[in-house]
Parts: C-alpha cells; sequence; structure tokens
C-alpha cells in the first residue's frame, strides 16, 4: 500500500494530543499517526470516522491478547513468526489459530482506548502522519470515533478516582492477610489473581507494569479493584 506524509507533523508539548484527533477526524484521513519518544513508539491508525487501532507495539499487543487468554502463546508465536505486515494479516491469523473474532475485537478495543487515554497525559513525543498507511491489526470496519473518544473520556474521569487511592505508581501495596469480615466470596479474574500474586511488599506499581507488560492504566484499574474488595490493603495502611 501506497503511503506519503500528509505533513501534520509536530510535538505534543506544542499541539494537544485531543487537537491532533480531532483534526484528523473532521479531515477523515485515511492512515497512521505515528508518536515517538524516547522510550516508546505509538501507532494510530485511523479512517473516515473510525479508529482501527492505536497501540505501543507487539509487546502490548501480546498482553491485551495473550494475557487475557483470547490466544495462547503458541498461536501468538507463529504469528510473529510469520511476520505478514499487510493490513488485518495479524487479525486474520489469530481468527485462523482459534481466536474468538468477537472477543479478539474487544481485547483490542480496550487496548486502543487505553493507548489513546494515555497519549492524553503530559509529553513531549513527535508525531508525524502518514496517509494510506495501514497496520496488521488494524480492525476492519474500524471503531467510530465517537465511541472511542467517549470511552477516553470516561477513562479520563476514572482516572480521577484510580488517583484519589494509587497516587503514584511508586507506591509499594500489600496483599491483605484476611479479607474483611463483611466480605463475602470473590471472583477473580485471571489477571487480577496473578498481580495479587506478584504483590510482595516491595515490588512498586512501575515494577509490576514492567512485569505484566500490561499499560499502567490496566494494572492501576485492576488494583483499584482489589482494593475495593478487601484484597489488597489501601497504601496508607499497614498489614
Amino acid at each position: 500500500m501506497s503511503s506519503s506524509t500528509s505533513g501534520l507533523e509536530g510535538r505534543l508539548d506544542e499541539v494537544a494530543f485531543a487537537d491532533v484527533l480531532r483534526l484528523l477526524r473532521a479531515s477523515r484521513q485515511d492512515g497512521t499517526l505515528h508518536l515517538d519518544a524516547e522510550t516508546s513508539h505509538v501507532a494510530v491508525v485511523v479512517g473516515p470516522e473510525v479508529v482501527r487501532i492505536a497501540t505501543t507495539g507487539l509487546e502490548g499487543l501480546r498482553a491485551a491478547v495473550v494475557g487475557s487468554g483470547v490466544v495462547d502463546p503458541g498461536a501468538w508465536d507463529a504469528l510473529v513468526e510469520a511476520g505478514d505486515e499487510s493490513p488485518g494479516a495479524a487479525l486474520e491469523q489469530l481468527v485462523s489459530s482459534g481466536a474468538d473474532p468477537d472477543r479478539l475485537r474487544a481485547r483490542l478495543y480496550d487496548h486502543t482506548v487505553n493507548t489513546l487515554f494515555e497519549l492524553l497525559l503530559p509529553s513531549t513525543a513527535r508525531f508525524e502522519f502518514h496517509a494510506g498507511r495501514s497496520h496488521p491489526f488494524a480492525a476492519d470496519p474500524g471503531y467510530p470515533f465517537e465511541d472511542v473518544l467517549d470511552d477516553v473520556r470516561h477513562r479520563v474521569d476514572e482516572w480521577r478516582t484510580i488517583a484519589a487511592s494509587i497516587p503514584s505508581t511508586s507506591v509499594v501495596l500489600r496483599r491483605a492477610p484476611r479479607l474483611p469480615l463483611t466480605s463475602g466470596p470473590i471472583t477473580l479474574n485471571h489477571e487480577e489473581f496473578e498481580l495479587l500474586g506478584l504483590l510482595d511488599g516491595r515490588r512498586d506499581v512501575a515494577e509490576l507494569v514492567q512485569l505484566l507488560g500490561m499499560s499502567a492504566f490496566r494494572v492501576m484499574t485492576t488494583l483499584h479493584r482489589l482494593i475495593t474488595l478487601g484484597a489488597v490493603l489501601p497504601p496508607d495502611r499497614d498489614a
């Protein structure tokens, strides 16, 4: 697929990322916005009125689809080995390997929203838009822009609540020695159980993010739920 730079480029400390998104939507662009910071690269693939994928790369995508159990590690390794970079090729291969298409689409949507949310945080990343360029994980049909932006705004509101209980990624959290007397039986999903097992009283939230290969938002959301359930002590309480 041919590609070209559209002339839309700059830095996020000069132009707010939300304004960049609005401009892409208003001008009905079709292509990929690349954002480069010192230690990260993000690709946001858009079409007229849709976002097809927003991702931090293979590590983040692997965490999204393997960590949630949508595909097994073997299927992921086969995908990486195949190395097909054509638009949507990765989705087709994962579905062919047994992934449920609806679950896969839902997990990639969540990954997209989390990626866009984190781009709203202060940054000096450079951005450059390439018209006509796509991605092997680009969804077709894409996710409606309005739905994506509504959920990003919801993440912002949710983040304010989370930050009240977990104010920093330098916080060290501990498992509760016992559930509250008022608590009934609780059910943990795979991610919650894995995260609970990593709370050793020494690792801070930043280390947990690195170990799990998940977004900071997802890790902190999960920790907030575990605090709410009483399975994890709030940061201002001792075990």
